[in-house]
């Protein structure tokens, strides 16, 4: 293995069988502190391979990783790079909603996808800080 891609989503920690656990709750782990667990494990170049919000969400969720990926590699964990994913919103997999994820909406009917400000505006901020190296 030469490289550890790792996925991660609001709804990625839970009970064994159970329901999700939100941020903010007492059992709720910060995604730093399992990133230096990874780095200390495997000891190989990281990346977020996977990692949105739907909704309104998602600057915040970007906020949030992009922080904890800051505070990760201040505490020596090699990540290489982070991966909004999808970039684009979609029809869901299962059923006919669309799942309002990523940077740009869904097809309209012209054919064309409208950017969405808000995601583009954290992105952005998120570049400058990596940027600057500001952990």
């Amino acid at each position: 293995v030469d490289v550890i891609g790792l996925n991660f989503y609001p709804h990625n920690q839970w009970y064994f069988q159970g329901p999700t656990i939100p941020m903010g709750h007492h059992e709720y782990r910060a995604l730093s502190d399992m990133l230096v667990e990874v780095a200390e494990r495997y000891r190989k170049p990281m990346f977020i391979a996977e990692t949105g919000a739907e909704g309104s969400g998602r600057p915040a969720w970007l906020h949030y990783v992009c922080d904890e990926v800051r505070d990760a590699m201040s505490r020596g964990a090699p990540i290489q790079g982070i991966c909004l994913y999808p970039v684009t919103a979609y029809p869901g997999w299962d059923n006919s909603r669309h799942a309002e994820v990523g940077l740009f909406s869904t097809i309209h009917a012209d054919g064309s996808r409208s950017l969405r400000q808000p995601v583009a505006n954290e992105l952005e901020r998120q570049r400058t800080l990596f940027a600057a190296g500001v952990s």
